[in-house]
């Protein structure tokens, strides 16, 4: 546990994973057969898996109420469908952002020959009250404009993601602060809040305005999640 705010460290290398033939997942919270202590959701951020899936495989997941989720493809693209929404297709720089009703389902499926497709696999429970139609929304982005943060989730999802050069700063206020924010690196090193973080670390932060952030490598990207 962190001591100036109330925060907790998420490492890459004690994540739960689930493998079987031509695809693997590692999952930063508690997610279907991995359950540990420590793992429960941040808020209404309820899944951040980590999944590689191979060439010409579909994977098809149903949520139990509603949801919205976000496909960050990092390695290749990803094909997604579902029943609720058109068929829409990704790369890296483009998000596909889901809005799907309770007992939904939807596929994610490499489209691809040959290659494997690694993509970032979030889940954000929708409010009590809130309402949306169905649907799924590709999101583009620019990450060779550097130095400061892209917001890839539509309307539905407070997602951020950016990517930065050595030793470049940067900051990110929370729209609530007890519901904080929760970062992930995907690529290279960042401290964050004073704390240092490697590729696929993740950092939890509750009771903080404002977190502040430097890159301590070249072409280190970093992803921010705002659960409020």
């Amino acid at each position: 546990m962190l001591t100036d705010v109330q925060g907790q460290l998420y490492l890459a290398d004690q994540r739960g994973i689930a493998e079987t033939d031509g695809f693997r997942s590692f999952h930063t919270f508690n997610f279907g057969p991995y359950q540990a202590e420590g793992r429960a959701p941040f808020g209404r951020l309820c899944v951040v898996n980590d999944d590689t899936l191979a060439a010409g495989r579909q994977l098809t997941m149903q949520v139990d109420e509603a949801m919205f989720v976000l496909i960050l493809p990092l390695v290749g693209g990803v094909e997604v469908s579902s029943p609720v929404a058109d068929t829409s297709y990704a790369v890296a720089g483009e998000a596909l952002v889901l809005s799907l009703p309770a007992h939904s389902s939807y596929s994610i499926t490499n489209p691809y020959d040959t290659e494997l497709i690694n993509y970032l696999h979030i889940w954000l429970t929708a409010r009590p009250a809130e309402r949306f139609s169905p649907g799924i929304s590709v999101i583009a982005f620019d990450l060779a404009v550097t130095n400061q943060l892209f917001s890839v989730g539509g309307t539905d999802m407070r997602v951020f993601v950016g990517q930065y050069g050595g030793r470049q700063e940067d900051s990110l206020r929370a729209s609530d602060p007890e519901k904080g924010l929760f970062a992930f690196v995907v690529e290279g090193a960042f401290e964050v809040q004073n704390r240092l973080l490697h590729a696929r670390d993740s950092m939890a932060l509750r009771g903080t305005g404002e977190i502040e952030f430097e890159a301590l490598s070249n072409n280190a990207l970093i992803l921010f999640i705002d659960p409020a």
